[in-house]
């Protein structure tokens, strides 16, 4: 796997190549990694597709893009992962990539976690993607100095998402960015739940 190499602008080509799940007779699959700026998205991607860490991750300007081929139980799958910034400004470009994606996982940094930001940011992706094919990573875990502190707000949030009547079958994942074996466990399972039936 190469470098994610950063796409400035969603050209026509890039964006219908974004929108596939069959390329021939490979299985591709698309997953979108959503969320505030800092929480961790590109770290989760490059743990996944490198096994790297880098404690000095830049900001995502527009979307990163990545690949991976995986073999998930006796299936060979191709898998694109879009990264896509986390600041306002570039929300506009959500409405191209979202879409058509098998899976999309929202990130969302331990420290700064709320009920509230899960909720906003909920209601930001299901405009484009069914909760069906949503997940939760509550990343960076292991910076947390205050671990009852950090307990505490993800209770919070897995009751509130319980309680709702929209989000109460969505999976929470806690992750660290810094390793990559549950990383992967994480995202390889998730990839299986989006498989046909007779490949698992």
């Amino acid at each position: 796997m190469q470098a994610l190499s950063c796409l400035l602008l969603i050209h026509p080509s890039i964006d219908k190549m974004a929108n596939h799940s069959t390329r021939g007779e490979l299985l591709w699959r698309k997953v979108t990694f959503v969320g505030e700026a800092g929480s961790g998205k590109t770290t989760l991607i490059k743990q996944f597709c490198e096994g790297k860490f880098s404690a000095q991750s830049h900001p995502t300007v527009g979307a990163d893009y990545g690949h991976k081929h995986c073999t998930i139980g006796d299936t060979e799958v191709e898998v694109t992962f879009w990264d896509l910034a986390g600041s306002p400004e570039y929300r506009d470009i959500y409405k191209h990539l979202l879409p058509q994606s098998e899976l999309c996982i929202l990130v969302f940094d331990v420290s700064k976690l709320s009920v509230k930001s899960v909720e906003e940011w909920l209601e930001c992706v299901t405009q484009y993607v069914e909760t069906s094919k949503l997940a939760i990573f509550i990343n960076k875990a292991d910076l947390i100095d205050n671990k009852q502190a950090s307990t505490s707000a993800v209770d919070k949030v897995k009751k509130w998402l319980l309680s709702s009547k929209l989000y109460s079958n969505l999976s929470v994942y806690l992750t660290r960015g810094i390793t990559d074996k549950e990383v992967k466990e994480y995202i390889t399972y998730l990839l299986s739940q989006t498989l046909p039936d007779d490949t698992k």
